[in-house]
């Protein structure tokens, strides 16, 4: 049989086409599944981004603008309004007296002279206004100075007359509820002599504000008011400026707020791992993250901060956190447990929980009475997952101290015994909890590992029986460790009450 050369050109041709069409398909789904898992992480990137409430604080110590500043705060004159310019001269007033005479009747000179009535408020005791002598030239103002200082009051001028008191009252407005914070953790370890390691702290804002201020406000009054967050104080004008100036600066404090992004994976090692995660090693090594590690040997604890550096990630698929969880793949299977986003105000504790609750029988008993029996059955209630707790104290320049406890606990079986004549469920549940401090600055992530979990899988073949592996078999043990891994992101976001804040990230740009 032969074969035409058209005929053979023709098969040549189709052979080549599909061989190119098979190559074309295989580079065509190379590309697209690479496509797809780039946009995944850059919509994952951007979903993590938008759940952030707020613009992050400028962190710059110096701003710089090319723009008119009017600063970001105001103060009341000492004295309210001016006094008349005529009698504020050198020679505005002359006053002189032979002999000691009366507040009232150097006041009525005051008011010969110039025509300013003179008012004196009726908290001022008028045994307390002792006889003085006055020889005095110059301004208005001076001479009311000298008085108010010899008397131990103070006046202002408001609506062209002249007042002598002896305190002013004022209401400030206090940027937090009236509600009371706490968080406490507990870790006990079981073995021959328990221990048990407990933290504890109250968050009272209120009840120290009014101890502080009562020992401001030594001569006068101090009233709080809870239900709408404000505080009167009624004192002199300097001890009020000592007030103010406290609570200006509690209030600064109080409305700053944090972002803090928490994601717990867990990573399956296999038997090759023998020394857990390097996690400064691992970092360095793959998208060379700039860490900051201490581990603790006694425990086995690995910490790390990866730094922020959002123009290091610019125009890419990846962030710190996504690349960090990218280098923990490389060691094992690694899964999210649990992802959250929460916004927490300064020195307030926030919860996350993701729980799950199920019922067992704690026991089942049968009472019989003559001939009649009747079954009891107790039902009890126990929850699992994860839980944690957070509360982080911000610091200057965008540093900050998160304080925080989790706790994991897993269901791993249920079992099913007779106790006697009574039927019972044991639950079987493995808890792991831990607290830690750190301190970090803002954008940071911390990486927190060493807990671990240990697994045996055996499995074996033999003749006849599986366990029978004398003759021909084989039987093999794989271990796996399951290590726990935290990651925190805490993000110091721009409040709208922080007037600071606000004038460093809406007047200025950072000097560079």
């Amino acid at each position: 049989m032969q074969i035409s050369k058209k005929v053979l050109i023709t098969t040549l041709a189709l052979s080549n086409l599909l061989s190119g069409c098979l190559l074309y398909n295989k580079d065509m789904a190379q590309n697209v599944a690479s496509q797809v898992s780039t946009d995944f992480d850059a919509t994952q990137d951007a979903m993590d981004r938008a759940k952030i409430p707020g613009k992050p604080i400028n962190k710059d110590i110096i701003s710089v603008s090319d723009d008119i500043w009017l600063g970001d705060s105001s103060f009341v004159a000492e004295h309210n309004e001016p006094l008349p310019k005529r009698f504020e001269g050198e020679e505005g007033i002359t006053l002189m007296t032979e002999s000691k005479v009366s507040f009232d009747e150097i006041t009525n000179q005051i008011f010969y002279l110039t025509g300013i009535s003179i008012q004196i408020e009726d908290s001022i005791k008028k045994d307390d206004l002792k006889e003085m002598s006055i020889s005095y030239t110059g301004p208005l103002s001076g001479l009311l100075n000298m008085l108010a200082l010899k008397a131990n009051i103070n006046w202002s001028y408001d609506n062209g007359k002249i007042v002598f008191y002896k305190f002013k009252t004022r209401t400030f407005v206090i940027h937090t509820l009236a509600t009371e914070s706490s968080y406490s953790a507990n870790i006990t370890s079981g073995s021959d002599a328990m221990s048990t390691l407990a933290t504890t702290a109250s968050i009272k804002e209120w009840t120290e504000m009014a101890d502080v201020l009562k020992t401001i406000v030594k001569e006068g009054e101090v009233k709080m008011s809870p239900s709408t967050s404000s505080v009167t104080v009624t004192a002199s004008p300097k001890t009020l400026q000592k007030v103010e100036a406290y609570i200006k600066e509690q209030n600064r404090r109080f409305v700053k707020q944090v972002a803090i992004t928490v994601k717990v994976l867990q990573v399956t090692l296999s038997k090759d791992n023998n020394y857990g995660l390097n996690l400064s090693a691992l970092f360095d090594s793959t998208y060379s993250l700039s860490t900051t590690t201490s581990n603790t040997a006694a425990n086995g604890l690995s910490f790390a901060i990866i730094e922020g550096g959002d123009s290091k990630w610019a125009g890419t698929a990846d962030n710190p956190t996504s690349a960090a969880i990218k280098a923990l793949s490389t060691q094992g299977k690694t899964s999210l447990l649990t992802s959250a986003v929460v916004t927490a105000r300064n020195n307030r504790v926030v919860p996350i929980n993701n729980i799950q609750t199920f019922k067992y029988i704690s026991s089942i008993s049968t009472l019989t009475e003559n001939t009649n029996s009747t079954t009891e059955v107790t039902p009890e209630e126990e929850s699992v997952g994860f839980s944690m707790q957070l509360m982080p104290n911000i610091l200057e320049n965008g540093k900050l101290m998160l304080m925080f406890n989790m706790s994991l606990k897993e269901l791993i079986e249920i079992e099913n015994k007779v106790v006697g004549s009574t039927a019972v469920q044991l639950p079987k549940i493995a808890q792991r909890n831990f607290m830690q401090e750190i301190v970090m600055e803002s954008g940071q992530t911390a990486v927190l590992t060493g807990f671990e979990k240990i697994s045996n899988t055996n499995s074996s073949e033999g003749l006849g029986a599986n366990e029978f592996t004398y003759v021909g078999g084989s039987q093999s043990t794989e271990t796996s460790r399951e290590v726990l891994v935290v990651m925190l992101t805490p993000q110091v976001i721009t409040s709208p009450l922080d007037t600071d804040d606000n004038s460093n990230n809406e007047w200025g740009m950072p000097a560079y």
